[in-house]
């Protein structure tokens, strides 16, 4: 028998193989290799150009992403940004479950996020079984362009709630979210059992808080709500605070004016894992408002051949502006933060080693506006 004629005939078989599964099990679709475009997810910007740096380009849709920390290093900041990018690539709704009960519209708003009726939605629960529910039911519908969960250790199971609080549930938390984990990754795979594109598929943006540990060998850092968050998500990103800002005031009181962000990618299925950056938030009226690194961006600018650099002085190649010292240069492009972002981005995206991680879709240059 002639190897075509072989060739011909396994083809043949495989190909009565896939019609009879896909008789008997309608739901499941088989995919080949001329449909590996379907698997291909998009990265939304999170707005934190160091982190999206790190991340190769954002979050992933269609896939888990775990943001954990030490309390007030910008956790749910992050989240804010990373909802508002989400809305306005994805041009649909995103959900908030507001496990914290820390939802504040007008700071939300200010970090660009769109509050309207139709776009956003905010649910504060009592048991978690019901919002672990909700959060299944919106990834089935695909009518979200984000769904983030604040935070995951908030939500407290049905019968904590309902038993005396002397009486302990260990163990209860960790086998709940891990069954939501299942469910919700099941849910995500009946989207493409039904063809829906991964990069159509929504957000998932869950932060936790991390809790010490104890052992006879000393303490350590645990994820509360089990070990399957950790192989569930594509994910994990620790932030901690580094260092916090303090001005002096004409009274010679120290006022803090923000703080420096460290974080580390301990996970990542999307991108190259153990990365890590710094970024700044910076407060304004109070409150974390501005997000920037205007020294990341000059390493970056100085990499990619938009600023060069002779000593001590720095050179804007497209304008010829010189500026003397690593500060000055960096307060013009804290100045010009969202133009200097976009430039870095192009490059980018021309470059071999960094074009394929920032590919986006043509009617994605707003993400960071």
């Amino acid at each position: 028998m002639s190897k075509k004629k072989e060739v011909g005939e396994n083809k043949s078989k495989i190909a009565g193989v896939i019609a009879e599964l896909t008789k008997k099990h309608k739901d499941v679709a088989i995919f080949t290799g001329s449909d590996i475009d379907a698997f291909s997810y998009q990265k939304i910007p999170t707005g934190i150009f160091e982190l999206d740096i790190g991340l190769g380009g954002g979050v992933p849709t269609g896939r888990f992403t775990i943001v954990t920390g030490v309390e007030s290093s910008g956790k749910t900041l992050s989240m804010m940004l990373a909802l508002g990018n989400c809305q306005r690539v994805l041009k649909k709704p995103a959900l908030l479950i507001d496990a914290e009960k820390s939802f504040d519209k007008a700071w939300a708003e200010r970090l660009g996020v769109n509050t309207a009726k139709d776009m956003l939605y905010v649910i504060q629960p009592d048991i978690a079984e019901t919002s672990l529910d909700i959060v299944a039911a919106c990834i089935r519908s695909n009518e979200f362009s984000f769904i983030g969960v604040d935070s995951l250790e908030a939500l407290t199971p049905k019968l904590e709630v309902e038993e005396s609080i002397e009486k302990s549930v260990m163990g209860k938390p960790a086998q709940m979210m891990n069954r939501a984990f299942r469910i919700w990754q099941a849910a995500l795979n009946s989207l493409s059992n039904k063809r829906v594109p991964v990069c159509e598929q929504p957000v998932l943006y869950l932060i936790n808080q991390p809790r010490d540990g104890f052992s006879r060998f000393g303490g350590y850092v645990v994820l509360p709500k089990g070990r399957g968050q950790r192989h569930a998500t594509s994910n994990i990103i620790n932030f901690k605070v580094s260092e916090k800002i303090l001005e002096k005031t004409d009274s010679e009181v120290l006022v803090n004016k923000g703080i420096q962000v460290t974080f580390f990618l301990e996970k990542s299925k999307v991108g190259t894992p153990y990365k890590t950056g710094t970024f700044f938030i910076w407060t304004k009226e109070g409150s974390p408002y501005l997000v920037g690194n205007p020294e990341g961006i000059l390493k970056y600018a100085v990499k990619y051949g938009l600023i060069s650099k002779a000593g001590a002085w720095y050179i804007i190649k497209e304008t010829g502006e010189k500026y003397q010292g690593k500060e000055k240069v960096c307060l013009h492009i804290y100045e010009e933060e969202e133009k200097w972002k976009t430039l870095l981005i192009e490059k980018m995206k021309e470059a071999p080693e960094t074009s394929s991680e920032w590919k986006e879709k043509e009617d994605d240059g707003d993400a960071f506006e």
